[in-house]
């Protein structure tokens, strides 16, 4: 008798995942839209939010396998309320640590009030890590 393989249970787990997390990522691609539904909704709610003089943290991790740090840390968003943190995975020794310090500063920058002319936008990318991991 023939025993399924764990590749085979794998490749099930991981079909079953894509079905139901399917909805979640179309969420955080509407995010990024200003037009659709979910994001205007988002962003009254914020703009309440931040009139009402509350402070707001949008806090972004350097490997986030799904949401790219400057959608974490809302860039596309600018206001005195917003405070804006980075977090430092413990094994965020696998990225030069200048590297690091240069996106610290960039979120130092936004948080005063500066532009970071796109430069997290663009160093996004390099940071997301994997997401399989053995």
């Amino acid at each position: 008798m023939n025993t399924p393989s764990l590749e085979f249970f794998e490749n099930k787990i991981i079909k079953i995942y894509q079905n139901l997390a399917r909805p979640s990522l179309r969420e955080l691609f509407e995010f990024q839209n200003r037009n659709f539904k979910l994001s205007q909704q988002f962003l009254t709610a914020l703009n309440i939010l931040v009139n009402a003089d509350l402070k707001i943290s949008m806090i972004g991790s350097l490997n986030d396998q799904v949401v790219p740090l400057y959608s974490s840390l809302c860039i596309f968003l600018q206001h005195p309320n917003i405070f804006r943190a980075l977090y430092v995975p413990c094994m965020g020794h696998q990225y030069p640590v200048y590297l690091i310090h240069v996106i610290e500063i960039l979120v130092k920058l936004i948080n005063l009030g500066y532009s970071d002319h796109a430069m997290i936008t663009e160093l996004s990318q390099s940071f997301m890590g994997p997401i399989l991991s053995d």
